[in-house]
C-alpha cells in the first residue's frame, strides 16, 4: 500500500488507487453476499497517534449502509501492546473488519454491532472496533420532516 500526505503533514491517508484496489478485492471476495448496487468504500488514515480504518459498504438507493471501523490503541492507553508498523498495522485492520464483515454475512445480515469502541485482541495486537447499520434514505427523509416542522412552528 502507499500512503499519500494530506494537507496536515502528520497524517498520511491511503491514496485513492489503493483504496479503490481495496474495495475491489473486497466486491470480489463477498460478491456472493451482496445485493445488486451495492458498493464498498475504505478508508484509511495514519496519524502518530493511532492508525485508522474505515469500511463502507452501502446500496445504491441509499437504504441500507454499514460502517465498520477500526483503530490502534494507543501505547499510552496499553503499554504491553506490540509496536506495530504503519503498512503492517493498515493490514492488521483491514483484516480483522474483513472477519467483521464476513461474520456479519455469516449471520444472514442479522448480526447487531456496537456503536462505541470496544476493545479486541486480534493476532496478538489490541485494537477498537465499532460498526453502524443506517438507512441514509430514511435518515434524510426524517431529517427533512423535521425541518419542515421548524418551519411551521
Amino acid at each position: 500500500m502507499t500512503e499519500q500526505m494530506q494537507a496536515n503533514p502528520d497524517t498520511l491517508v491511503l491514496a485513492p488507487a489503493d483504496r479503490l484496489a481495496i474495495a475491489r478485492a473486497l466486491t470480489a471476495d463477498f460478491e456472493a453476499f451482496l445485493a445488486p448496487g451495492e458498493r464498498f468504500d475504505v478508508k484509511g488514515e495514519v496519524k502518530p497517534e493511532y492508525l485508522y480504518t474505515q469500511i463502507i459498504l452501502r446500496s445504491a438507493d441509499k437504504s441500507f449502509q454499514i460502517d465498520l471501523e477500526s483503530v490502534t490503541v494507543s501505547r499510552e492507553e496499553n503499554p504491553s501492546a506490540v509496536a506495530i508498523t504503519d503498512h503492517d498495522g493498515l493490514e492488521l485492520l483491514f483484516d480483522f473488519l474483513r472477519v467483521q464483515l464476513y461474520e456479519f454475512f455469516r449471520a444472514d445480515r442479522s448480526m447487531r454491532f456496537h456503536v462505541d469502541w470496544r476493545a479486541y485482541a486480534f493476532e496478538g495486537y489490541t485494537l477498537r472496533f465499532r460498526a453502524n447499520i443506517t438507512s441514509p434514505s430514511l435518515d434524510a427523509r426524517a431529517d427533512a420532516l423535521l425541518a419542515a416542522d421548524k418551519v411551521v412552528n
